[in-house]
Formats: structure tokens, sequence, C-alpha cells
């Protein structure tokens, strides 16, 4: 800054170029600024403004704190640090700000419309519409607030009020609009309402990967064909938006279509600088047919440009695994849990590399099937059949199992999951069985010892909260692949009903420690529960589990959920 330059004048060309989004040329000036003005919020502000821009979250925490010193109950600067708070997913901190921002200015409806997005994010339904609610009433023309709205309704399992919400909606023409009526449609089983509403957003953002990734969602539930045309027709058109074909790769790879899937992404291995996601999808492309030499070749590529990326050193474990390299597998699976110990599916990869190693001492530590997989009566009946209670869940369950095929992304096979998380709907025997769940699981945890260097224990808390619920209806010879649940800590398995063949050589029972990783390794399980129905069994998430196939007619019908510690 010049010294000729009085700080008002100064101040003024900070803000001109926060407002220009020039930010790394404002936060200097507003650092010096900090230094002659230190008692001016509005410098500090803006200053928390341009570093949070710029991903440096930790000094704009720091700038919000120096503003609010000065100016407590300004109303806009707690708002932007609840925002701040709501980035970082600190929710509690967040919602604390929105709620100081709304007792200095009752009217604010942004920050009561914030403090709706930090509940939503908490999936606190209730809150959450009654905050959207009440900022449509003061700003009927408020169209995030709307389609927020709309989204709670739906996840409440409340659809028809969703799509009411909407078609009262200013904006009918933008995308966002479009999905989420899409998303309504879809859930009511109106399914050529919500294709019609997908094709008209991709009309208007034809690149936008969320897109088609929902509508080929929507097509594959529906076991369309041609779930994956959207892809087609802009690739057909636009031979070089590369996002969209790597896109669609990833789709192929989900669907198990390697050699389409390969052939999708050859002219992205043409390009003069390939990207390290290519070689890294041509090296588990590689490994999927069996090629594991030329597997490690791509895959070396992919961490020569991103060392540290952690798909590629999944990738180089599976491999080495399958090559019995098990040195090799027990430091990239000690490499994958030092860069994020939060990741549950990194725990199972370092439980395999024990068990395969012949580290039965660490195995054994990680996964102590004994003292970890339990099972709790809920809803039994004396004569081993279905309960009162879950006669009336079945069919209730049975309404919302409205697809016609397993999800592309999950672990089941021959039968189908119902949509979005079930423990926000309001439906009376829902809330019932969550409400058993959560206090069995409360005794769970209570019997856990406690162990500050066990991944799982260390995490030991008495509060929780669900992150996911859903209900799995398999059909005769259906089963769960061996899998994990890389998002949750502790998960379960409520067996709603069971098939009368789970009397029989171990079919459709629920085993654990058997590692699974197509074509390429798979193991013996170490443990495995017989189902009963109004049984839940819970276990940790990092835990490999998977469900042997069934022959019979029945369904098997089942409630599955994650949670996590409350922070």
């Amino acid at each position: 800054m010049k010294r000729s330059q009085q700080p008002q004048a100064v101040l003024q060309q900070a803000l001109t170029l926060y407002q220009q989004q020039q930010y790394q040329a404002a936060l200097p000036l507003l650092q010096q600024l900090s230094q002659q003005l230190p008692e001016q919020a509005l410098v500090w502000h803006v200053q928390a403004l341009t570093l949070r821009k710029l991903g440096q979250l930790t000094a704009a925490a720091q700038s919000f704190t120096q503003a609010l010193k000065i100016a407590p109950k300004h109303h806009e600067i707690l708002n932007n640090y609840g925002n701040l708070l709501r980035q970082q997913q600190r929710y509690e901190q967040a919602q604390q700000q929105f709620r100081l921002a709304l007792q200095a200015q009752p009217n604010f409806f942004e920050a009561r419309y914030n403090l709706g997005l930090t509940a939503l994010a908490q999936q606190q339904l209730d809150d959450a519409l009654a905050a959207f609610l009440t900022v449509l009433k003061q700003q009927p023309q408020h169209t995030q607030a709307r389609l927020a709205a709309a989204e709670a309704y739906r996840l409440q399992g409340r659809a028809q009020q969703a799509l009411e919400l909407l078609q009262q909606s200013f904006h009918a023409q933008s995308v966002a609009f479009l999905r989420q009526r899409a998303l309504a449609f879809f859930a009511l089983d109106e399914v050529d309402l919500a294709y019609a509403d997908m094709r008209a957003a991709l009309a208007l953002q034809p690149r936008q990967l969320a897109l088609h990734e929902t509508f080929s969602d929507m097509r594959w539930l529906q076991q369309d064909s041609d779930w994956l045309g959207s892809y087609y027709e802009q690739l057909a058109a636009h031979n070089d938006w590369h996002d969209l074909r790597l896109g669609l790769t990833h789709r192929l790879i989900k669907a198990e279509q390697f050699e389409l899937a390969e052939q999708t992404l050859q002219p992205l291995l043409q390009l003069d600088s390939v990207p390290a996601s290519v070689w890294l999808l041509q090296g588990h492309l590689k490994r999927m047919q069996g090629q594991l030499a030329r597997a490690e070749d791509y895959l070396q590529r992919a961490l020569s440009l991103q060392p540290e990326q952690q798909e590629a050193l999944y990738e180089m474990f599976v491999t080495q695994l399958g090559q019995q390299n098990y040195v090799e597998c027990l430091q990239l699976s000690q490499k994958l849990v030092t860069l994020a110990p939060g990741h549950q599916g990194w725990w199972a990869m370092r439980a395999t590399a024990l068990k395969a190693s012949g580290d039965w001492q660490g195995y054994q530590r990680l996964y102590d099937f004994g003292r970890f997989v339990r099972p709790f009566a809920l809803t039994t009946a004396a004569d081993g059949g279905l309960s009162d209670f879950n006669q009336g869940l079945l069919a209730k369950l049975e309404r919302l199992h409205t697809q016609k095929q397993h999800p592309l992304q999950q672990s089941l096979r021959s039968g189908t999951q119902t949509d979005g998380q079930l423990f926000l709907n309001q439906d009376e025997d829902i809330q019932a069985l969550k409400q058993q769940i959560s206090a069995a699981v409360t005794q769970y945890i209570a019997e856990l010892p406690d162990d500050p260097e066990h991944p799982f224990l260390k995490r030991k808390s008495g509060r929780f909260k669900y992150t996911g619920a859903w209900s799995v209806r398999l059909n005769c010879s259906g089963f769960h692949r061996n899998h994990y649940h890389s998002e949750g800590w502790i998960s379960g398995c409520f067996y709603v009903s069971i098939p009368k063949a789970v009397n029989h050589d171990g079919h459709g029972w629920i085993k654990f420690g058997q590692a699974q990783l197509d074509p390429t390794y798979m193991d013996e399980p170490d443990y495995i529960v017989k189902p009963q129905a109004g049984v839940v069994v819970l276990f940790p998430s990092m835990m490999w589990h998977g469900t042997v196939p069934f022959a019979d007619d029945e369904y098997r019908v089942t409630v599955a959920f994650d949670l996590v510690p409350e922070e």
C-alpha cells in the first residue's frame, strides 16, 4: 500500500476487488488494513470473507472472531461466521451463530434459511422445515428455501407435500427446481413425469454430471435398457466433453460392463496430458480383467502424479493382494489408515492385509468378532414366526419397495432397496422400530470396552446419530456381496421377515470377516450368525460382512442402518 493512500481509500479499493472476485489481490490490502484499523469490524469481516473464498478456513475463523469482538451483535457477521462453521461441519456452533444473528435481527431471513440448512445437514427435518417455511412466509419468492423445504418433505417420505410446495414456485424452469420436482415425482412412482423433468433440466445444463447421474440412477432402478442414454446423446454431439466421458466410464464400471467401459475410456488415454484419474480407471479395468502386472503399471502412473491419492493407493493394494505381495499390502494399508483414519474401508483393508499375511493376533485385535458382533432380540415371536409388530411393519415396508432392481452402487444382488433415509419417515411403526434399535445400540455401546488405541473403540460415545437407514428385500437367490460401510461407525441389520431356507445349510445367514475384492481376492468367513425375525445384529462398520445366498420363494426383508458418534 502506498504511503500517500488514506486507509479509507484503500478499504474501498479492497472492497471493490472483493466484489470483483479478485480475492488474492484484495487479501494483502486487508491484512495491512487490519494492522492500521484494528478496531474497525468491517475490515476483519471482509478479510474473513476473503480468506474463506481462498479456502483458508482457519485464518477466516480467526478474522471472524476478531470482527465479533468489536461488533458482537452484528447480524451479518454472525450469519457469515455461521456459514463458515457449517462449511466445516461444526453444526452445533453454526446453529449458535445463526440464532445469535436472529436475536439481533429477528426478521433476518437469510440467517433463518441457513439455520434450516444446518438442521437439514444433520437430518433434523422438523427443525429444518420449520425454518424454511418461516422464510417462505416472509419471502414467498425465496427459491432456495422452497427447494430445501421440498427436499426435507421428500426425505420424510412426504413426497406429495414436496410436490405441492414446488408447484407454487416462481422459478419452475430452473435446473434445481426441475431436478427436485423429478425426485418428488419419482418417489410418487410417477416415472414418466420424473423423466420429463430430468430431460428438461439436461436441456438447460447438458454438461452437469450430477443431472446425468440422477437421471441414469432413476432409469437403472426401472430396468430401462437405455439407462445411460443421456451420456451417449451428449457425447455424440460433444466428443471433447472429457468430464462426461469419465463419468460414463464410472457408471459402466459400477454396472460391471468392463469391456464397454474400457472402450469408452480409450479417447482419454490418447490425450497429450493424461490425468491421474484416467490412469487410475485404466488400472482398475486391467485388474478386473485379471491383468495384474499391467494394472500395476497404470496405477504407478497415477501415483506418480498424485502420490497420496487414496483410491489409487487402494487399487494398488488390491493389485498387490492378488499377486500375494503381502508386505506391500501391509505398507499400503498402513498408509491408507494414516491418510484417512476415519475411513472405515481402509480399516477393512488393514484387516485383510493382517489376515492374508498371517498376523492373526493383529487381525483378531482389530476384528474381535465375539465382542463386536452382537445380536439383540427386539420384536421376536414365541413361536419363531413373525410378531404382530413385524407383520405390520412388513406390510408398510413392502409399499416402499417400488423399484425393479437393486441400486447401481450397492452390494445387494437380486433384490430391491428403499429410497432415502428410512428413519426420517414419520410412520409410527418405523419410528417405534428406530426407538427399539436405539435402545439396543445404547446397550451395545455401554458394554464395549474402552480402548483409545483401537480404531473402533476409540470413537466410543454415548451420543450417536443415524447417517443412513434403508430396507432391503432379497428375492430367491438374493444376497449381499461382502462389503463394509466406509462412512459409518456402527452398522446393523434388523430382520423383519426371513425365508424358511435359513434353517438349511446356512442359507441367508450373515457372515463376517470374508474379504471380497473381485476378481482378485476372496478369503473365507470367520464368523457367521443365523438370522431370526425380530432380532437386530450390531457390528463395526469397518468389518467385512455379507450374506449367504438362499434358495426360497419367500422374500427376506431387513432394515439396515449406519450410525456415527455425535459431536
